[in-house]
């Protein structure tokens, strides 16, 4: 049940992120305040690309440009309780684990197609997950 939660979690976190460009002009990495959620450099890494895999740069900034994954570390740091916090990180190592079950490698070892798929079956999971809590 905690990997479910920790997966669920990371998923409405990252799902919530494609809402940022809507409302994110003017808005600049540098004025976050200087609070923000440690991660280990892999696990950064990771929701920086998973967050780019999301909102890729297309003709406007991807996420990566934007400073989504900095944003989302300050915002669990300030938002969220130590064990949210702690659930999240969790949430990343699983799906980092969920993605070598899936492709045999670790997300960020993974091509743009795989990396699409896995995040879909993770939306996939979650609304059958959430379909079946109702």
């Amino acid at each position: 049940m905690k990997r479910r939660n920790a997966l669920k979690s990371l998923a409405l976190t990252l799902g919530g992120t494609l809402t940022l460009p809507a409302w994110a002009t003017g808005w600049t990495p540098g004025g976050l305040p200087a609070r923000e959620l440690p991660l280990t450099a892999g696990q950064q890494m990771l929701l920086a690309e998973v967050v780019e895999a999301i909102i890729p740069a297309t003709d406007t900034p991807g996420a990566k440009e934007l400073g989504v994954a900095q944003f989302i570390r300050v915002m669990i740091a300030d938002c969220y309780d130590r064990s949210a916090r702690e659930t999240f990180r969790q949430g990343l190592e699983q799906f980092n684990e969920q993605t070598r079950q899936q492709t045999g490698k670790a997300f960020l070892d993974c091509n743009l197609a795989q990396r699409t798929a896995v995040l879909q079956n993770l939306d996939a999971a979650h609304t059958k997950c959430s379909r079946r809590e109702k």
